[in-house]
């Protein structure tokens, strides 16, 4: 597993953790939020939630076309620009066979 994929497996379980916090404590404590006119973490749950769980896809993705096609090679690519690691991940599959 390359420097990439661990970094973004990292903060997949960062953005889990986190989506889990916010279920909890509007699970645990949703009369106080109310109290304070706050009843948003509910909703920031779903959207941490589809994060981590379309990056864990594309992680999945990742090691399944590593292990199940030799003549293939996945590469952990990123949107909008492939430099910026927050960026949307993606997995782009290349070819391994050499043309002679």
């Amino acid at each position: 597993m390359t420097g990439r994929m661990q970094r973004l497996g990292l903060r997949t379980v960062a953005v889990w953790l986190l989506a889990v916090a916010c279920w909890i404590a509007d699970r645990a404590l949703c009369d106080t939020w109310r109290s304070l006119h706050f009843p948003y973490l509910h909703a920031i749950w779903h959207i941490l939630i589809f994060i981590a769980s379309y990056t864990i896809i594309v992680i999945y993705s990742h090691a399944y076309v590593g292990a199940e096609f030799d003549n293939l090679a996945p590469m952990l690519t990123y949107w909008p620009k492939d430099n910026f690691e927050l960026g949307i991940p993606y997995i782009t599959v290349h070819s391994t066979n050499k043309k002679n």
